[in-house]
């Protein structure tokens, strides 16, 4: 969030330094509405990514907390079943591959 409030911060010192700058090119309104529509192109776009990346990241760490919940409630699960019915649940163990050769 701070680098994207730098951004729109140095973005429109920018466009306040070139207008002041270059008052004598921003004489008629056409000229300052193209340069303040620019502006207003940059700020859309760069909150647009940053809101696209946080809603994101969001649902992400929902999702994950949501998968460790259900692991959780699984683990437990299948620690309260007896051995033979918890083998039978989790299926046959994975094979072992050959010794390593010395």
């Amino acid at each position: 969030m701070i680098v994207v409030l730098a951004a729109l911060v140095l973005v429109s010192i920018v466009v306040i330094v070139v207008l002041v700058y270059y008052k004598s090119v921003f004489t008629s309104a056409t000229a300052v509405t193209t340069l303040v529509s620019s502006l207003f192109t940059v700020v859309g776009t760069v909150v647009g990514a940053y809101f696209g990346v946080k809603a994101t990241s969001d649902v992400t760490d929902k999702t994950q907390g949501a998968i460790e919940a259900a692991n959780k409630t699984a683990n437990r699960a299948l620690a309260e079943l007896p051995p033979d019915k918890a083998r039978e649940v989790l299926g046959p163990p994975p094979a072992q591959g050959p010794p390593p050769r010395r």
